[in-house]
Formats: C-alpha cells, sequence, structure tokens
C-alpha cells in the first residue's frame, strides 16, 4: 500500500496530541459510546476512535471487531493516516478497487474489509489528531445525512479529548497549590503526611497510626462535633481541603455498560441532532 505525505502542520499536531495526555489517560472506554453511535448513524458493522502520533497509530476505543484490531498499528499501514491530510472525510466506498489500500492485508485477507469512511478529528486549531472511522465488509456509500451527522459526532469526540488537557492542567495547578498552602502550615510534612490528609480530607477516613503526626502539624483537631473518626480538619487546613474541590467531569453518558448503553446512545444521537 501507499503511503501518505506528512500534514504541513506535522510537528504542531504531534504537540498538540501530547499535550492531551489522551494517550496516557486511562479512561479510553468513555469514548466507546461514540463507536456505538458512529455504527447506528452509518450502519457499518465496525468503528473505532483512532489517535495518530509520530509513528504510530493507537485506537481509544472500537466496536465490531476483535480487540486484536485495536492493537497499536504502525502509522505507515495505516489506512487513517491519509484522513489526516483533509479535513473532509476520507470515503473509500470499495478499498479492493484503491490502490492505496488494496493490497493492505485486512482488505486481500481476513477480515477482509471492503468499505472504510474515516472522519478527522480536527482541534480549534486546525490540527488534525485522528479519525472516527467506521468500516465493513461489503462496498457502501454515505448519505449527505450520514455525513453531516458523522461530523458533528467528531465534535463531540474533540470535546472529550480536550477536556482530558483540561483537566491535566486543573490537576497539576491544583497539585502546585495545594503543596504550597501545606508548606506554608505544616512545613515539615512529609509525603506519607500528606497523603494521609488528602484521604481524609477526600473520604473522612484515615490510618489512627498517622492521626497523632497529622495533629502535631495542626492539619487535624480532635472534632468538637461526633464523627466518625473523632477529628476533623483544623480551623487552618480548612483552605487546602477548599483547594481540593471537585474535578471537572467528562460527559456522563460516554462510560457503557450492559444496561445503560442503549440509552446512553439515545443521548448522544439526541445531542448531535434533534432530529434524527
Amino acid at each position: 500500500m501507499q503511503i501518505a505525505k506528512l500534514p504541513k502542520n506535522e510537528k504542531a499536531r504531534v504537540n498538540k496530541l501530547i499535550a492531551t495526555g489522551v494517550l496516557n489517560a486511562d479512561r479510553h472506554k468513555q469514548f466507546t459510546i461514540f463507536n456505538e453511535v458512529a455504527k447506528v448513524i452509518t450502519n457499518c458493522t465496525s468503528s473505532f476512535v483512532n489517535i495518530i502520533d509520530q509513528d504510530t497509530q493507537h485506537s481509544l476505543s472500537s466496536s465490531g471487531l476483535e480487540t486484536d484490531f485495536s492493537k497499536p498499528l504502525p502509522r505507515k499501514e495505516s489506512i487513517c493516516q491519509f484522513a489526516l491530510l483533509d479535513p473532509e472525510p476520507t470515503i473509500v466506498p470499495d478499498l479492493t478497487k484503491d490502490e492505496r489500500f488494496s493490497s493492505m492485508s485486512i482488505v486481500k485477507g481476513y477480515p477482509n474489509l471492503m468499505f472504510y469512511a474515516g472522519f478527522p478529528l480536527i482541534t480549534n486549531e486546525g490540527l488534525i489528531l485522528g479519525t472516527l472511522c467506521v468500516m465493513d465488509f461489503q462496498p457502501r456509500q454515505l448519505s449527505k445525512e450520514q455525513i453531516r451527522l458523522m461530523k458533528n459526532l467528531t465534535i463531540n469526540i474533540c470535546h472529550q479529548i480536550i477536556n482530558l488537557q483540561a483537566q491535566k492542567s486543573l490537576i497539576l495547578e491544583k497539585t502546585k497549590k495545594i503543596l504550597i498552602l501545606i508548606k506554608e502550615i505544616a512545613p515539615e510534612c512529609t509525603i506519607e503526611n500528606i497523603t494521609a490528609f488528602v484521604n481524609f480530607a477526600d473520604t473522612g477516613v484515615f490510618d489512627v497510626n498517622t492521626t497523632t503526626e497529622l495533629v502535631k502539624l495542626g492539619l487535624v483537631e480532635r472534632s468538637s462535633t461526633k464523627t466518625s473518626s473523632g477529628y476533623q480538619i483544623s480551623k487552618v487546613a480548612q483552605k487546602i481541603a477548599l483547594e481540593l474541590g471537585e474535578f471537572e467531569k467528562p460527559y456522563s453518558g460516554t462510560i457503557l455498560s450492559e444496561v445503560d448503553s442503549r440509552i446512553n446512545v439515545d443521548e448522544l444521537l439526541k445531542q448531535i441532532d434533534g432530529d434524527f
């Protein structure tokens, strides 16, 4: 098969991909909903959310093919590499008749794919991070309406990826602030002390062996009201607890279970188009 040219903004594209942290995030199941919706829209048998870095294609999620097809793939062997070159969808009605792909093992051999449509995941800066793609075992065409809905779906995926970057930045910023506050209040605090305090602030529970140490450091104090532990965060340490706060949560419908998967698909379909 042929190897696609590199996008003109390849360096910026890869740097943006790395900055999102999406390849390091243990949240890939939250993208599966997009594969399910893509299959509903296009009536295709399989769908992938693929991210492509400098040398490798990574599948964040997939539906419809065995897990072996979700393993990292050399970029030069992927179909989606060509979708990085055009902000418009890359649609191949019959892979066996396209010289770019006809010699690929997944086309001329198992699973004998014939149809491919890759919809680029484009950031606000115009950088293409990867694709939402659908594939099938027979030649196909997509209608204008199907293409429109798939484009809308990719916007949702991009928001999800950028949200991961925002969360990463937020966590880093909060961590810096918390460490500075703890250093101001209890400069002799150890990593173990910090871990015990943060755990207590989050759950209200900590190891009794750490109580004396945290009291000495001024981070906790005996509670004036009845609590399960008998202790509470000290007044001076309250601002640390407030800084912990709650982190922004991803789209609530992106993690599928056997029970609510159909509900989540319907929810996202309504979100991308009220008339679908």
